[in-house]
């Protein structure tokens, strides 16, 4: 999607907007907080007075003094006061970046002004925002993506696609054959080309003007780049070193007139050990650290060195300054004499749920570890966020870590508590001008230094919460989960995470489907609850004939979709089922003769009212939709946003279980 909203975003597992944490600088001396209420969004002042409303089922943030915001079915730009000046008339928006905004209508992408004036006649297949004046923008051509740079004048240039940009130097790659590497160079702004393309096989991005280039070497095979020779360059494009066999820059890390180089034991094998050579920006050794496989950058003459989870601080020559240890740390930024780290259990190779607690600049404890965890955001003038966990147990595991919950508190920089732990969750990043969101209990909202509530609410549950029709401005992702009534469930009939999933049933004599056929019927007319917040009606996929047949799902998620006739008299999905990288999320399951599926459908809402069907497509392995074994359901009358037509949901995979793309 294309803006940071803050909203109920479907997974469809429904993330309530309370569980994340926005704010917004408004131009000026003003601070605006987001505030989320009965599933709409106003925003607060810093004394907790509401001075936007919470109107609008969809809200960004404020640039450039607007803000894209959704009352209804379509999107404009509001002003600190929550007055629209840009009318609500686009499909969706981005915020704007540099006096400029990404704005969709009728699913065509193209940038306004701050007065709502579009901007260029050109045609944009996807977009980026502006920075220092260049957006990475691609444009279809001959039915092919081609990337692009647009700037701030409405010219599009070449290359078709950059790597990095650091200020005013981009990093830059060209295509040179189909079966060759794209070339990279360093490129000024204004056209000048600071490094020429074919001089390095890579050049990373800048760091403390300072960037690392590997060697073309065509005696070293494609994939084994840490085998090649490496150097930096200065941002002026000239070579400053190059290093030797077996060595590269290590993540980036110069520092202070120090740079971080690996170094193999072995220089001829690629799977030697590696050790810390620490160089100056002439490439000249200052100290090597050979018990070191790694090490942070210095910040004010302290650096962390040793190895992950069993760090110990050193000055820039190499001296460890205490025998403490540490598992981790928050940052190595001694500018205040203070760092925040978790203790370390020398006698083991790391430490299960270490304490944390702040060392001064030698590594000596001002505060001995004793917290559980540690905002994220470190010391702030309000203080610093740490928690403590409960002692109880899980009541089903028995596991003293598994659900274990935590209290959040305030303490100076002594450890003495400014509020003692109370709240069982707070924003990780801490105070934002003085204000912090946190929640205890049923209550959420905002406290000030003291822990004093300035602006709360109660939650929503199911016992309070307003069932609505779902109004949302996307494609939402398949929900309809189904399992067969052969399955062997054992313990899964009370695991909680099977709610909502459907098992088939055995069709009763006075249920009169259609004989002898698979099919679908939706019936409107019969309401239900739809993922235990809005408007539903039942659906039916039921199976008369004498045979079992096998559908095919995608981890037991059935290839339905629900579809809508648009202006032009089109049948087209405002549902969609992603995709899957992993083979094992490809089956089918049984639905026996005689039985059904009971699903639920939400109830849609927005600006246009249409013809609505479901379309189930009962052989469509791996995705691939076979139309000609398609069966839609009866058509119904319903309501949607222009939107749902070709804004999919949006969704980013999270680990190896998650397998699932779009």
């Amino acid at each position: 999607m294309p803006i940071l909203r803050i909203a109920v975003l479907l997974g469809f597992y429904l993330l309530a907007c309370t569980n994340n944490f926005y704010h917004t600088h408004v131009d000026g001396n003003k601070h605006l907080f987001p505030i989320h209420l009965n599933n709409r969004h106003g925003f607060i002042n810093e004394q907790g007075k509401v001075v936007i409303e919470p109107i609008f089922r969809d809200l960004g943030y404020f640039n450039n003094g607007l803000a894209p915001a959704r009352i209804n079915g379509s999107f404009g730009f509001i002003n600190e006061k929550g007055v629209f000046v840009i009318p609500p008339r686009y499909d969706d928006v981005a915020d704007f970046s540099e006096g400029l905004a990404r704005v969709y209508l009728d699913g065509k992408l193209f940038f306004i002004n701050t007065k709502g004036e579009r901007q260029w006649a050109m045609e944009l297949f996807s977009a980026g925002d502006f920075e220092n004046g260049l957006a990475r923008v691609s444009i279809l051509q001959d039915s092919h993506r081609i990337g692009k740079v647009l700037d701030t004048l409405g010219r599009l240039h070449d290359p078709d696609e950059f790597i990095e940009w650091d200020g005013d130097l981009l990093i830059v790659s060209r295509e040179v054959a189909e079966d060759e590497p794209d070339q990279v160079g360093v490129k000024h702004k204004s056209g000048k080309m600071i490094v020429p393309f074919g001089k390095y096989e890579s050049i990373s991005e800048f760091h403390e003007g300072f960037a690392e280039v590997s060697f073309l070497d065509t005696t070293v095979d494609e994939d084994s780049w840490d085998n090649r020779k490496h150097g930096f360059i200065n941002r002026r494009g000239e070579l400053v070193t190059s290093l030797g066999k077996g060595m590269r820059v290590f993540d980036n890390t110069y520092s202070e007139g120090l740079i971080a180089v690996y170094t193999r034991f072995d220089s001829n094998s690629i799977n030697s050990d590696k050790y810390i050579t620490w160089m100056d920006t002439s490439g000249k050794t200052v100290f090597v650290k050979k018990d070191d496989e790694e090490g942070t950058e210095f910040r004010n003459g302290r650096s962390f060195a040793g190895a992950i989870r069993n760090w110990y601080l050193m000055d820039k020559n190499g001296k460890q300054l205490s025998n403490n240890r540490f598992e981790w740390f928050a940052d190595n930024d001694f500018s205040k004499n203070r760092v925040i780290v978790a203790e370390h259990d020398t006698s083991k190779r790391f430490t299960f749920h270490p304490k944390w607690g702040v060392i001064d600049s030698m590594g000596k404890y001002l505060i001995r570890p004793q917290y559980d965890q540690v905002g994220e955001a470190g010391f702030q003038p309000e203080g610093l966020l740490v928690a403590v966990a409960d002692t109880q147990m899980n009541p089903k595991t028995r596991d003293p870590y598994s659900g274990q919950s935590y209290h959040w508190g305030l303490v100076d920089t002594l450890g003495n508590w400014l509020f003692k732990p109370k709240f069982t969750k707070v924003d990780p990043s801490g105070f934002r001008y003085g204000l912090l969101y946190a929640e205890i209990d049923d209550v959420y909202g905002y406290v000030n230094r003291k822990g004093i509530f300035v602006w709360k609410a109660t939650k929503t549950t199911e016992k309070n919460r307003k069932i609505e029709p779902l109004n949302i401005a996307f494609m939402a992702r398949g929900y309809n989960y189904v399992f067969p009534s052969n399955m062997k469930w054992r313990g899964y009939r009370n695991d909680t995470s099977m709610e909502g999933r459907c098992i088939a049933r055995p069709i009763k004599t006075l249920e009169n489907y259609p004989a002898n056929q698979l099919g679908i019927i939706a019936q409107p007319e019969r309401s239900a609850v739809f993922q235990k917040s809005y408007h539903g009606f039942k659906t039916y996929i039921y199976n008369t004939t004498d045979d079992t047949i096998q559908i095919d799902v995608q981890d037991n998620r059935l290839y339905l979709t629900m579809q809508a006739l648009d202006k032009n008299g089109v049948w087209r999905d405002i549902e969609y089922s992603p995709s899957s990288w992993c083979g094992n999320s490809y089956y089918d399951v049984d639905l026996l003769p005689g039985e059904y599926w009971e699903l639920t459908t939400p109830v849609y809402d927005g600006d246009i009212e249409a013809t609505f069907r479901l379309a189930f497509y009962p052989k469509s392995l791996h995705g691939e939709a076979s139309f000609e074994e398609v069966i839609y359901s009866n058509t119904f009358q319903g309501r949607l946003n222009p939107a749902q037509f070709w804004n999919k949901e949006g969704y980013s995979s999270t680990n190896l279980m998650d397998p699932y793309n779009e």
